[in-house]
């Protein structure tokens, strides 16, 4: 039986994945590295920017790139699809989730490129407000020359990696041992913690335009409403009001993109009662009130 917690990096050396991610970044201009369920790496970075590399490496900023990839791979452990955003520094990342016997062992984390404007109004952004670019030298020039993708380019290139590597890791896994996972692994908890909230989640992805309550999801899970909030936070790395307010936030922006609504109407559609606490939240998460925002993705 394969240990996954000792033995998935050796298992990756030994079917020489290195050597697939290498030829998978070169060819989709993504960079890539490979996480295990913890977060922790697995392989090099492939195809690592110049910029990429100068701000993980900077004091300062090091600990907002983990927090990224950190948000990234739960949102990908816990949709098991691939999860695209946008860093506090305003480049365009990856989360492409290994998944073995319905289960996340670990995860692609790939990027480093940026979208043309249009096209990034539409993901998340991990941060409100996008990290100055004056923190040394050269970190103007090097951002600049970071590769710009169409999001229809990035979106084929997420499918191949995706395919690539599921088809190759799960090839090697299932050849390990006997291929049965072992019974107490922490990935296998936090997979549980997800299978239990999932009633909860499909609840809330089609109706949190509504209100929503505690104890009306806490009840759908068998659970009571404190437990509920404890497994809540530990898969979504969110709070429930701070989940509510993302998704809403999320469909705000699409509406102020898409539609001539006004900002109050806006609001209301979308579960904010007060308009005045709606440009509150979105400022907080996007950095802008609602109205600048419509005018600065205005064309």
């Amino acid at each position: 039986m394969i240990n996954y917690e000792s033995e998935l990096a050796a298992t990756i050396r030994n079917c020489d994945f290195q050597k697939l991610q290498d030829e998978m970044a070169k060819a989709t201009k993504l960079a890539c590295i490979t996480v295990d369920y913890t977060g922790a790496p697995v392989t090099a970075h492939s195809c690592c920017t110049d910029f990429c590399a100068l701000v993980r490496n900077h004091p300062e900023y090091k600990h907002l790139c983990e927090k990224c990839d950190s948000r990234g791979g739960l949102e990908a452990a816990r949709n098991k699809k691939p999860y695209t955003y946008v860093c506090h520094m305003g480049v365009v990342d990856v989360a492409i989730p290994i998944i073995y016997q319905n289960l996340y062992v670990g995860a692609v984390m790939c990027g480093q490129i940026l979208l043309p404007e249009a096209d990034k109004a539409h993901i998340e952004k991990i941060f409100s407000e996008k990290s100055a670019l004056d923190f040394a030298e050269n970190a103007k020039a090097y951002y600049d020359k970071l590769t710009i993708m169409s999001k229809a380019d990035l979106d084929a290139n997420i499918s191949l990696i995706n395919y690539l590597c599921n088809y190759r890791l799960s090839n090697v896994l299932s050849q390990s041992g006997n291929g049965a996972l072992p019974e107490n692994q922490t990935f296998r908890r936090i997979n549980k913690n997800a299978s239990i909230i999932q009633p909860a989640i499909n609840y809330i992805n089609d109706n949190y335009t509504s209100p929503v309550k505690l104890q009306t999801l806490a009840s759908m899970c068998d659970v009571s409403a404190s437990y509920f909030s404890k497994l809540f936070k530990k898969v979504t790395g969110e709070n429930l009001i701070e989940h509510l307010n993302r998704l809403r936030i999320e469909r705000g922006k699409n509406e102020l993109l898409t539609t001539n609504k006004s900002v109050q109407t806006i609001a209301k559609e979308i579960g904010f009662d007060d308009s005045g606490y709606f440009i509150k939240v979105f400022k907080g998460e996007v950095g802008c009130t609602p109205s600048a925002f419509r005018d600065l993705n205005s064309f």
